[in-house]
């Protein structure tokens, strides 16, 4: 079975605005579009997402849809916000979104019902679901614009639009610098709550490198575990005069914002993290993106273990292991190797609840 990694290099995605608010003749839009689609085609595509929206999404469907009755390897997934979503359209949209829907090989249903936020997470969706996405786009803010905003964000490199100049603007520039810069971190814990640090090491990436670093011990304000002192050496003695978590805080909060998240076995470290905040009643966010270098380490070396210190002897990375410093860092020397062999991890970036 192909991994959802493998899929997405299949598949391609549709944005574009509602009928309202589209400047220039149907007839134009649909040409753009099914010359989009016969380069989709051509360099390998076979799977659209379509996002079931009236206007671009519902022209995009039906050319993918007349060129699956001559070709029939190409396939059509719905992508429905919800179930009626289009309940109450009148014709002839609701009539071509119906037919869209009973002819797709595949419907996605975001939600059972209707949400604030059901629309980016549909958006999101596509996004996170395919290589390439064709926009059509007026230039406006709005559903369009935050769909290749949030496919910029996630380093999809193939983004076809309308407006090649504004994809290649300011906006974009300054985002993929943005996500060019990684911050590893590691924690230690004191017994086996894990609930509390007892020391946490950072390593920055930028451009392909590692660019900075931060260790410091924690005073957990619990006690240790005998099992946990033997694995990381860290006892009572070494934090007695450490900051406790909020002063921490204060220190590293700047250096966890300004990049994104990474983490070997990140469920783990983001749990740690999660639970000191809100034990000590820090408000941050809701969630927070952060990338795993073992689930990347799953998908695209199956083979081997991906335990941090096998994980490093299969790359001649140096570890002096279950010491937050050297294990940040050995995660951010796996992360640049997964970068140089030219995989994409900022596709692998997952929401975790803070």
């Amino acid at each position: 079975m192909p991994t959802e990694a493998e899929k997405r290099l299949h598949r391609c995605c549709f944005s574009g605005h509602r009928p309202e608010k589209l400047d220039t003749a149907e007839e134009e839009i649909k040409a753009w579009l099914e010359e989009q689609i016969d380069a989709a085609i051509a360099d390998g595509y076979r799977t659209f997402l379509c996002g079931m929206g009236m206007g671009v999404d519902l022209f995009a469907g039906e050319i993918v849809l007349a060129k699956r009755a001559k070709d029939p390897s190409l396939h059509l997934i719905c992508v429905e916000p919800w179930p009626g979503f289009a309940a109450r359209w009148g014709e002839p949209w609701k009539g071509i979104h119906d037919t869209m829907l009973k002819s797709a090989d595949f419907v996605k249903v975001i939600s059972r019902h209707y949400f604030n936020g059901v629309f980016e997470s549909r958006n999101n969706y596509l996004v996170d679901h395919s290589n390439r996405l064709i926009a059509y786009y007026n230039g406006a803010p709005g559903g369009t614009r935050s769909t290749i905003e949030y496919a910029v964000k996630r380093g999809l490199t193939e983004i076809v639009t309308n407006q090649p100049e504004w994809v290649e603007s300011k906006e974009k520039i300054s985002a993929i610098k943005a996500m060019n810069r990684y911050i590893a971190f590691d924690v230690e814990t004191p017994n086996e709550k894990n609930n509390r640090m007892s020391a946490i090491g950072i390593s920055v990436i930028e451009d392909r490198k590692i660019v900075d670093s931060f260790f410091s011990y924690v005073n957990p304000e619990q006690p240790f575990d005998r099992f946990n002192i033997e694995l990381t050496g860290i006892n009572e003695e070494k934090v007695a005069d450490a900051p406790a978590f909020p002063e921490l805080w204060e220190k590293i909060r700047p250096i966890m914002e300004s990049g994104i998240l990474v983490a070997h076995n990140a469920r783990f470290d983001m749990g740690v993290l999660r639970s000191c905040l809100r034990d000590y009643g820090i408000d941050w966010k809701p969630t927070e993106k952060a990338i795993c270098t073992v689930l990347i380490g799953r998908d695209i070396l199956p083979d081997i273990s991906h335990r941090l210190n096998s994980m490093c002897d299969y790359y001649g990375i140096a570890l002096d292991h279950h010491q937050a410093d050297s294990d940040s860092r050995a995660c951010a020397e796996i992360l640049l190797r997964y970068v140089e062999g030219g995989t994409q991890v900022e596709r692998y970036a997952l929401d975790y609840k803070m």
